[in-house]
């Protein structure tokens, strides 16, 4: 069997984020399904429409949901950071050069909710080093971060136990 790594690795940073002291506006990629009519439709807190096309009729949207949306304020209209969880090797601290897709990926969301500031969240692994990737010409950065996941769980259950 499979298990999608990268679905399990978004839900256990989105949980880790929803800390109220350091986050008190965030909003996750979690979806929720409602039955509309026959058909099922899925939507989440981070969708939104993005593209729009005239070569369908009828219009067909394309929409991005980016994993994390940490706002300032409870009304949704001042962005601080988008915060996207990435299941990928960054031991070498090579993911700016491995992964530009993500990257523009990041960068799209941050031109589209006009925000200056996002986070890539990738699991640690042994050489992982916390860096910064600037796009120059637009005023964007990109930090990237790592989570220690073993010490992490260790420090939950850990906790968990005494409370």
């Amino acid at each position: 069997f499979f298990v999608p790594m990268y679905e399990l690795f978004q839900d256990f940073i989105a949980h880790l984020l929803h800390n109220t002291e350091y986050y008190p506006h965030l909003h996750t990629k979690t979806e929720y399904h409602e039955l509309i009519g026959s058909k099922r439709k899925s939507t989440s807190e981070t969708y939104r429409q993005a593209w729009d096309s005239d070569t369908t009729t009828p219009k067909t949207p394309k929409w991005i949901h980016p994993d994390n949306i940490a706002y300032k304020d409870p009304d949704r209209t001042v962005v601080h950071s988008i915060l996207d969880a990435k299941y990928k090797d960054d031991s070498l601290s090579k993911f700016w050069q491995n992964n530009v897709a993500d990257l523009y990926q990041i960068a799209f969301y941050l031109n589209d909710y006009k925000t200056s500031v996002g986070y890539a969240i990738l699991p640690k692994r042994t050489n992982s080093k916390d860096y910064e990737i600037k796009a120059v010409n637009q005023g964007l950065k990109i930090r990237v971060r790592h989570i220690a996941i073993d010490e992490t769980l260790g420090w939950i259950f850990k906790n968990s136990v005494t409370s």
